[in-house]
């Protein structure tokens, strides 16, 4: 009789869960503002996390981040403003 043995029981092979069991602590890019480490109990938190902060996981298709669009907007206006001063004022 041939004895089949599995490696985490009770759950499926196929199925990959979103909980992290015990946490995962974040020390660098999506940490607490104060710089501490922050720990985080899901894939979907930390990647909403990241989303927030302008970061993306490698394989996600990046998606337009709208705080961060608008910096980066009102940052290409002020260049053209200071770039438009200079001409002038040659």
């Amino acid at each position: 009789m041939t004895e089949v043995y599995s490696l985490t029981e009770n759950k499926s092979a196929y199925v990959i869960q979103d909980s992290i069991e015990g946490g995962y602590e974040v020390r660098h890019g999506i940490c607490n503002a104060d710089g501490t480490p922050k720990r985080y109990d899901s894939k979907s938190d930390m990647r909403k996390a990241a989303f927030e902060a302008g970061y993306f996981q490698g394989t996600d298709t990046p998606k337009v981040n709208h705080r961060i669009a608008e910096e980066r907007a009102q940052q290409r206006e002020g260049f053209k403003e200071q770039r438009h001063m200079v001409v002038r004022s040659r």
